[in-house]
């Protein structure tokens, strides 16, 4: 199958980059609270996360620069992953991929 009938929309959700909260979550380097209050101060005076999380001491600049670096290798990981896939995968291969990436973004069940 001919790959360039997928929607733009979904080659977009395949080459997501990991948010910065997740990541820090996941190395656990903050806690879901300090992300939270974190995430509302963002809302509130619009600077970047990191210069949140460092101005209420939750992280240090090492740390942050470090999981910075993450964040990009895992999303350069994503490009190339995603290249190879479009020249090598179906059409069907790349749709079983973005609804494994949905289900892993949001895990809970549909409670229709």
């Amino acid at each position: 199958m001919d790959n360039s009938s997928l929607s733009i929309e979904n080659w977009d959700k395949l080459l997501k980059h990991p948010r910065l909260g997740e990541i820090l979550v996941q190395h656990k380097k903050v806690t879901i609270h300090q992300l939270g209050e974190a995430l509302t101060e963002q809302e509130q005076v619009k600077i970047p996360l990191g210069q949140i999380l460092l101005q209420n001491k939750y992280i240090t600049k090492d740390e942050l620069l470090e999981l910075l670096e993450l964040q990009v290798g895992i999303s350069k990981m994503l490009n190339e992953s995603f290249d190879e896939l479009r020249n090598s995968g179906s059409k069907d291969q790349v749709n079983k991929l973005i609804e494994a990436l949905e289900l892993k973004a949001d895990p809970r069940p549909d409670l229709k």
